[in-house]
């Protein structure tokens, strides 16, 4: 049986594949994919030898893709873009100029790099 590092290789097309029939879409396939690999090589440990390891891997992308799921739809964002007015929140007077402050403070934060880790 080869080694693990060739058939996480050889695996990496039916993976891609599997993630693109979950997200339908050809970057979140790539990152999905590129995420279940390197969860992969830092749990290699966990591999038994004896057994194949594109199961195991099509398992992993699979949590991998539920867990994103649900982190996402936990915790549902609207771009600031997308807000709806501060006159349509039904608030007093006080609280739109409390708003319109807090939005101000928001926009003036500096960007943010995505990290994870």
């Amino acid at each position: 049986m080869s080694g693990f590092h060739d058939q996480l290789t050889e695996s990496l097309p039916a993976l891609w594949r599997y993630a693109f029939s979950l997200t339908h879409d050809r970057a979140a396939a790539d990152d999905l994919v590129q995420d279940c690999a390197e969860r992969a090589l830092r749990k290699r440990y966990l591999w038994l030898p004896h057994r194949p390891l594109k199961p195991w891997l099509m398992k992993m992308l699979l949590n991998t893709f539920r867990n994103r799921y649900r982190a996402e739809t936990a915790r549902p964002t609207v771009p600031l873009d997308e807000a709806p007015p501060l006159a349509a929140a039904g608030a007093s007077p006080e609280e739109r100029l409390d708003l319109a402050q807090t939005l101000r403070a928001v926009q003036d934060l500096p960007p943010t790099s995505a990290t994870r880790c």
